[in-house]
């Protein structure tokens, strides 16, 4: 049970994410910034599982929640998680 709460303080202390997607936690590549981190959004290789974290702009954030209320949702969490290919795994196939 500990190893849950030190991860559960980890993400809510923003130095890892949680990928919902593949149940798996990170480490923040933005850790040692000293400005606000932003909502984070993960591109994940689906064939070498690299994963690059980038920050959406707080517009993008704010619309899609808005058009989510529109449609009756309310966002839970605004993560996004993208599945793709990077470049290094589209050059070997």
């Amino acid at each position: 049970m500990s190893v849950y709460r030190i991860l559960e303080f980890l993400e809510s202390e923003h130095f890892a994410h949680k990928l919902n997607v593949s149940n798996k936690y990170i480490f923040c590549s933005h850790i040692l910034c000293e400005h606000e981190h932003g909502v984070p959004q993960f591109l994940i290789c689906s064939q070498c599982n690299k994963i690059s974290e980038q920050i959406i702009d707080p517009n993008v954030v704010s619309g899609l929640q808005l058009h989510a209320k529109k449609q009756g949702f309310t966002v839970l969490s605004p993560q996004f998680e993208i599945s793709g290919v990077c470049d290094e795994c589209a050059r070997n196939d």
